[in-house]
């Protein structure tokens, strides 16, 4: 979308340390070195602009932790995360995020794996976690037990729903 682009470059150059960031299926200006109380306005007029502009066609304007993003409606993590499930012949994914441009693949992988939320905010991810910081320990705490508990389990056969559902579980006990 030239026009995304083009309004995006306008508010990059007015407002100090910002950037535009051109990707496969959308555009996204980012803000987050710039001068907090200006940037914030620019990003909140930046964003109505481009809902207006963009309110007829197939664009959704996404506001997420210091980045407005305009991107094709059909081309969004959830959209990605099922390909790559699909693709992949893989049965489970893990899928961690901080902003709200994530929540699209949680609800994608949701029964086919487990998601993790960075942040306080209301998600529809499996697990949330206060801070990235969290997200190492928590995944080895989460290897650590279900290997605890593979190794215990002397009928264990390797059953792909069993082992996936066990992994839930195993995610939801230990935090």
């Amino acid at each position: 979308y030239p026009a995304a682009l083009k309004i995006m470059s306008d508010y990059a150059s007015r407002v100090p340390h910002s950037r535009v960031e051109k990707k496969q299926f959308a555009i996204a200006w980012h803000y987050r070195q710039s001068p907090k109380g200006f940037a914030d306005f620019q990003a909140r007029k930046l964003a109505e602009e481009l809902e207006l502009g963009f309110a007829n066609l197939p664009v959704s304007v996404i506001r997420g932790k210091k980045v407005i993003e305009a991107r094709a409606i059909e081309a969004d993590k959830g959209v990605f995360a099922r390909s790559f499930l699909e693709a992949s012949a893989k049965s489970f994914a893990l899928a961690v995020g901080d902003d709200r441009t994530d929540e699209d693949m949680f609800h994608a992988i949701r029964g086919k794996g487990l998601s993790f939320k960075v942040g306080r905010e209301n998600s529809a991810a499996d697990v949330a976690l206060e801070n990235q910081s969290d997200v190492v320990p928590f995944l080895l705490d989460l290897a650590q037990e279900i290997d605890r508990r593979v190794r215990e389990a002397s009928t264990y056969r390797h059953d792909r729903k069993r082992t996936d559902l066990s992994i839930q579980e195993t995610a939801a006990q230990i935090h």
